[in-house]
C-alpha cells in the first residue's frame, strides 16, 4: 500500500519529491515507526532544547533504513546520542550553546558513543548568521542532514529570521549524491519560506511535511539534488 503523508496548508507552492529512493525510504522508516523505542535515552539531560518524540521516532526510523555512513546536525541534543548509535562513520553537530555542547557530549561519554560522534562549539557569523565552522570538521559526504539551527531570533542586525536559509547554501558542497536533508519545524511560516527560497534557488523539493498531529510532526523531508536528477 502506499504511504501517506498527511498534509497540512502551505501558504508555498508544493515541488513534491519524485526520487524513488527518497520515497522508498520515507515509506519504510514509517512503517515500523510505531514500533520504535526512545527509552535507551534519558531526555532530562537536555530539558527543553529536544527534538519532540514524534519527530525523534521518526529520525531514528529513517536512520535505521537508510543506514547512513556520515551525518550532519545544526544543533545537538538527544537526537546527537540516536545518530551516533545508527550511523555506521561517524556524526557530527555543531552547537553555539555552551550548555548544551556539555551535557551533549556528556551524554556521548555516558552512553559510550564518544568516538561514533563529534560535537563541535562554535561561534555565530554576524554576516550570516551561520555556525563558524572549518571543511576539515566534516569527515565524509554528507548522507543525512538535520537542520535544527542556528537559532532563529527576530531579528539580526535589522535582518527578518533568515539565519537557516543560510544553511543549505554553506552546506550542499557537502552533501553526498544520495544526501537526504531534515528541516525541523515546517509547520512555522519562517521555516516555509525557506523551503520557497530553496525551490526557487536550488531547484530543491519536498514533502509537505504534515501537520502538528501527523508523524512527521513539522519534520520536512527534502532532496537538495532534486533539480539536477
Amino acid at each position: 500500500m502506499t504511504f501517506q503523508v498527511p498534509k497540512f496548508e502551505l501558504k508555498i507552492p508544493e515541488v513534491p519529491i519524485t526520487n524513488q529512493r527518497i520515497l522508498d525510504a520515507v515509506e519504510k522508516a514509517l512503517s515500523f515507526y510505531d514500533t520504535v523505542s526512545l527509552k535507551d535515552i534519558d531526555f532530562t539531560h537536555f530539558g527543553t532544547f529536544k527534538l519532540r518524540v514524534k519527530r525523534a521516532k521518526f529520525l531514528r526510523a529513517l536512520l535505521q533504513t537508510i543506514k547512513p555512513d556520515y551525518t550532519l546536525e545544526l544543533g545537538s541534543g538527544g537526537s546527537t546520542i540516536y545518530f551516533a548509535m545508527e550511523v555506521k562513520k561517524h556524526h557530527t553537530a555543531f552547537e553555539h550553546l555552551d550548555w548544551c555542547y556539555e551535557r551533549t557530549t556528556d551524554a556521548l561519554f555516558d552512553y559510550d558513543l564518544e568516538n561514533k560522534a563529534t560535537v563541535h562549539l562554535l561561534g555565530m557569523s554576524d554576516d550570516t548568521g551561520m555556525y563558524e565552522f572549518m571543511p576539515e570538521m566534516i569527515p565524509g559526504p554528507i548522507d543525512l542532514l538535520l537542520i535544527d539551527g542556528p537559532p532563529v531570533s527576530p531579528k539580526r542586525k535589522g535582518r527578518p529570521r533568515w539565519e537557516r536559509w543560510n544553511t543549505l547554501p554553506f552546506l550542499m558542497e557537502f552533501l553526498s549524491e544520495s544526501a537526504i536533508v531534515l528541516l525541523d519545524s515546517t509547520e512555522r511560516v519562517f521555516e516555509q519560506e525557506y523551503l520557497q527560497k530553496w525551490c526557487e534557488d536550488y531547484g530543491i523539493a519536498f514533502l509537505n511535511p504534515g501537520d502538528p498531529g501527523s508523524r512527521l510532526q513539522g519534520l520536512g523531508v527534502i532532496d537538495p539534488w532534486h533539480s539536477i536528477r
